[in-house]
């Protein structure tokens, strides 16, 4: 019986422990600048007795972790498609001595515009094989024999880029002749050198590989921090781009500082002279468990894949597959994220983060290299990257680590490195933070203090009657710690064709035609009154300046949708035939609300537009709207709609009970285009509308899908969402109310300037 010793590092389980008499020694690390050899320059330094020698060959400068080149590195420029002669003349005038050499050289030919990343194959052959040939045949110039020659190749020598392939994928599997591959002209070239000079090899071949340096490139966690800080930033959930065979299929990972280990035990081993090895972190990775993770990371909420969403299929070249039976490969996708990083909006949001964050990467570029490769690794719907580690441990390897921990420390390294914007809950291990029952996970820190400072979470729940109750309590406690309406704003109340309403007034403003704000306060259709979002109402006619006319339509459950409508309709028509006494302007008169206010705007812009009345209402303004019935749902929008789900239950302020409570008791229909006004007909006629949304609230997603169907029928839209707060979050003290009202004031204004 054998017992072998073995050591932790970190995160990183079951490496080597060699001999304490293994020391003294001289590598060559070329392509050292890169995400395999950065890597394998920080394994060597951790021991430093053992490699004395490390000498750094890349046409840039390694960077070490502490900004320096320790004295045992040695760094020397060259560029490997240069001629032997000329490699040699450098490698002689520098002495360099070489027991050890891990080549991780490699040049990425740009493909044809819009063509796959690796499809310029031929080219990618002569490039790659030239770099090799040339520095090995300057290493017999200068006779310089090394003990053992690493080349790194990849995953890609087992075919699964061009459909299903055999599974697990072992070393001694038959190449793929399907398409040129370089790795084969590599291996062919190394072989050839090693016979005649009589140098011992290894070939090391990872799959996706995790790590961070400065050329993100070939590096699938750079392209994912860059998608999680603009969602965040844009106030976007997470979407998975492509279909659900993708997102539960099992991907080999191999972390950079992983591999590096597994390449110096390599080279160390008498038994693994001459063998080729796969390189894992030896477990299983699904990008089912592990974006929940992502978008933990980033207080994000995610949208899974739906497998009756509307997908673009992708089909590969190759058929039959390179396993020689089956169908062809098959991709399917909503969006990629090479064509969303090319997006202006997108562009411009990671200009504003760089320039906030004073980050390194200032804009995007070089997009179709960068998140190309990240496309791909997300896109597998076969085991096409499933290595079998079984040879390696057979002669004693025991390396692993876990793939998400390792993306975690991945994403830390890139932060420190001033490439992406700290995210606060990556220093934070354990479980997601995106579950509907957290009680405080992914909330806003200032609510959090808030609810400290009341003691408990405000929530209406119960009967109608108990939620009236409730809300009244609230509303005092509310109204106390309100500023007293100022002397600006001017506020009368009058019945409109019966309707009660209150007109807010700017004082003293030398305009006249102002434009004319038509409100509608919140409460589900069941609560609230002319005093319920008074001080919000001043605020928005002394900020936009407007005149504001706040609507008190009658409520459930007394009375049932659609009398909510038929009220407010009734008082914007009203306003419509008294602007100019109002001291407003028919062509300047505009809806807006909260919650169910904000669903009465926008179906009070709908009836007029059935009507034939479009041009009365020029935009829209709502927060925190009720637009959509869980139950009717277009199909093409369900995988969009999560937040009932989400934020169903616990969640503060109001969670799906509460709305479901004051749906039944107002009357409304789930079907009913006159109460959902994402089942209207007449998108397509909407005016510019803003719609703020909040992240902690099941009607987050009522906002976003109304947003996506509007814009689908060419609507100009604008949006703000509220990551960590909850359904009206803005009538709390001492939440980042300030940001909220501002943003609507810049939304109310935006509207204004698109409507003319």
């Amino acid at each position: 019986m054998s017992t072998q010793v073995v050591q932790s590092r970190g995160i990183f389980h079951g490496l080597p422990v060699f001999p304490e008499n293994v020391k003294g020694l001289t590598a060559v690390i070329t392509g050292a600048n890169g995400i395999s050899g950065q890597h394998m320059l920080r394994v060597l330094l951790q021991s430093p007795e053992r490699w004395t020698k490390i000498i750094c060959i890349s046409r840039r400068l390694p960077i070490m972790k502490d900004g320096a080149v320790p004295g045992v590195v040695e760094h020397i420029a060259l560029d490997f498609l240069d001629t032997p002669q000329a490699i040699a003349n450098v490698l002689r005038e520098r002495d360099v001595k070489a027991d050890y050499v891990f080549f991780f050289s490699y040049v990425q030919v740009d493909p044809e515009p819009g063509a796959p990343i690796w499809s310029n194959a031929q080219e990618l052959c002569h490039v790659n094989t030239l770099l090799l040939s040339n520095f090995l045949e300057s290493l017999a110039l200068v006779s310089i024999k090394p003990r053992r020659f690493m080349l790194q190749t990849g995953a890609k020598h087992y075919g699964g880029q061009f459909g299903s392939n055999l599974a697990p994928q072992e070393e001694s599997d038959p190449r793929v002749l399907l398409e040129p591959n370089f790795y084969y002209d590599q291996e062919d070239c190394l072989w050839a050198y090693c016979k005649k000079h009589d140098v011992k090899w290894n070939v090391i071949r990872p799959a996706f590989i995790l790590g961070a340096v400065p050329d993100a490139a070939m590096n699938v966690c750079f392209p994912l921090a860059v998608y999680a800080s603009v969602c965040r930033h844009l106030g976007q959930p997470l979407d998975f781009p492509y279909d659900l065979t993708a997102w539960d299929t099992s991907v080999t990972q191999s972390s950079a500082l992983l591999n590096s280990y597994l390449e110096e035990w390599a080279v160390l081993t008498d038994g693994a002279a001459n063998e080729a090895f796969n390189a894992s972190d030896d477990g299983i990775f699904t990008w089912s468990k592990f974006w929940p993770l992502l978008a933990s990371w980033y207080g994000l909420d995610y949208i899974p894949p739906d497998d009756k969403g509307k997908y673009e299929d992708l089909i590969l070249p190759h058929n039959p597959p390179p396993r020689g039976y089956g169908p062809p490969g098959k991709i399917r996708y909503r969006f990629s994220l090479t064509e969303w990083a090319k997006q202006p909006e997108v562009a411009q949001a990671w200009k504003d983060i760089a320039q906030q964050k004073d980050l390194s990467v200032k804009e995007l570029h070089d997009v179709d290299r960068i998140f190309g490769f990240t496309d791909f690794a997300m896109s597998v719907s076969w085991p096409g990257a499933s290595l079998s580690m079984a040879k390696a441990r057979k002669l004693g390897w025991h390396g692993y680590v876990d793939s998400n921990e390792s993306v975690r420390e991945v994403l830390l390294d890139f932060e420190k490195l001033g490439m992406i914007p700290h995210a606060p809950a990556l220093t934070q291990s354990g479980a997601p933070a995106n579950t509907a029952n957290s009680l405080t996970e992914g909330y806003a820190p200032e609510w959090l203090e808030l609810e400290k400072t009341l003691g408990t979470r405000p929530l209406l729940t119960g009967t109608v009657e108990e939620m009236q109750g409730q809300f009244a309590a609230l509303s005092a406690v509310l109204s106390a710690s309100k500023t007293p309406p100022d002397d600006f704003i001017k506020s009368k109340d009058v019945t409109a064709d019966g309707i009660p309403v209150r007109i807010y007034k700017p004082k003293d403003v030398s305009r006249t035609k102002l434009p004319i704000m038509v409100y509608y306060h919140g409460g589900g259709f069941v609560l609230g009154n002319l005093d319920t979002e008074d001080a919000w109402c001043r605020y928005l006619a002394k900020t936009t300046p407007s005149i504001v006319v706040s609507v008190d339509y009658r409520l459930g459950p007394k009375f049932k949708m659609p009398v909510m409508l038929e009220d407010s309709l009734t008082a914007f028509k009203w306003v419509y035939a008294n602007a100019e006494t109002l001291g407003g302007t028919k062509s300047r008169i505009f809806t807006a609300g909260t919650s169910a206010g904000g669903s009465l705007a926008l179906l009070v812009t709908d009836a007029l537009i059935q009507e034939g009345k479009n041009s009365h209402v020029k935009g829209v303004i709502t927060a925190v709207p009720i637009t959509a019935h869980p139950l009717s749902i277009p199909e093409e929008y369900k995988s969009q709609y999560t937040s009932y789900e989400r934020n169903g239950s616990g969640v503060p302020v109001a969670d799906a009970s509460t709305l479901y409570t004051f749906f039944e008791a107002a009357g409304c229909k789930y079907d009913d285009p006159m109460t959902f006004v994402t089942l209207s007909q007449n998108l397509s006629q909407f005016p510019p509308t803003y719609i703020s949304t909040c992240g902690k609230d099941p009607l987050r997603d009522d906002g976003r899908v109304l947003e996506a169907m509007l814009k689908r029928e060419g609507v100009k839209t604008k949006s703000d969402n509220y990551i960590g707060q909850p359904h009206c979050f803005w009538l709390f003290p001492n939440v980042n109310g300030e940001e909220f009202l501002a943003n609507v004031v810049k939304g109310a204004q935006w509207v204004v300037l698109n409507s003319e």
